[in-house]
């Protein structure tokens, strides 16, 4: 038995079974003191716990197993493995809150509910739309229904449903249009995109793969507005090197490498034929 705080919470659909996510070791027994502040995967029974919130943290009851190895450079375990995490919890049991979510991630829960009030606004004749436009904007998987998610899976786009670079790129490119539309000061208009792209990014979770993104954003806005030397490259290399510089182990992640390499791939050839597309079509 130890207290977890949680970390992160993994979407599930409202028929799951299982909760699980990451957590951090609060408190262990005498025999598992080394554990103490390490990262550890869980995997709980949702009937018999009581509901998770990130930041709270919880008695919890269950096997402790090392990770296996991967075997391949894919898979949940190379993931769990490229975050840093060797330890997991399965069969768990939340018995009980030990302490509440912290202020800043009950006012993230708040903003959340509010949004959901706003983009239900209007639908509730419609559950199906209603369910879709959730998921999609706030990355909450379990207003989708089983025919629904049985009709994105064999597609294989179902990943439109977790908050990532796509999102936080669409909600960029939305607010700098307002800006621009507004005729709003360029240096105001970038403040306020980026610090709404963070208030987004962390009410929907605060995903590894949407802060990468806003990282990415943020240093391309500020290259660009404020006139810094460099280029696209430039303000690219610096995101990765505060990526880096926040969390290493990232440097090992199957995401972070093909998010930089797409990016990059995009600056060297997408905005040259870009371009040359524009000169032959005028």
């Amino acid at each position: 038995m130890l207290t977890l705080e949680i970390v992160q919470l993994y979407p599930a659909s409202a028929t799951a079974r299982r909760v699980s996510g990451l957590g951090k070791v609060i408190s262990t027994s005498d025999a598992g003191k080394t554990l103490s502040g390490q990262r550890v995967y869980f995997s709980a029974h949702r009937r018999i716990s009581v509901p998770p919130k990130p930041s709270g943290q919880y008695l919890v009851k269950g096997v402790l197993e090392i990770v296996p190895r991967p075997t391949e450079a894919s898979g949940f375990n190379a993931y769990l493995y490229s975050q840093g995490i060797r330890q997991q919890i399965t069969r768990a049991h939340l018995v009980r809150e030990t302490a509440p979510p912290g202020p800043w991630a009950s006012f993230c829960a708040q903003a959340e509910k509010r949004l959901e009030r706003v983009l239900s606004h209007g639908l509730d004749a419609h559950a199906a739309v209603r369910s879709i436009y959730l998921a999609m904007l706030l990355g909450e998987k379990a207003v989708l229904s089983t025919e629904q998610e049985n009709a994105f899976l064999p597609s294989g786009t179902f990943h439109v449903f977790s908050i990532s670079g796509l999102h936080v790129g669409v909600i960029a490119m939305a607010l700098h249009s307002v800006g621009v539309m507004l005729r709003a000061p360029r240096r105001l208009a970038m403040v306020i995109t980026v610090v709404l792209l963070w208030l987004y990014v962390q009410v929907t979770g605060a995903s590894t793969p949407a802060q990468r993104a806003l990282l990415m954003i943020a240093c391309l806005l500020t290259s660009r507005t404020f006139h810094l030397p460099g280029n696209a490259l430039a303000a690219l290399a610096a995101s990765a090197l505060i990526t880096l510089l926040l969390d290493p182990l990232q440097l090992f992640s199957t995401g972070f490498q093909m998010s930089y390499s797409v990016v990059v791939a995009l600056i060297l050839m997408g905005a040259p034929l870009g371009e040359r597309w524009l000169e032959r079509w005028q």
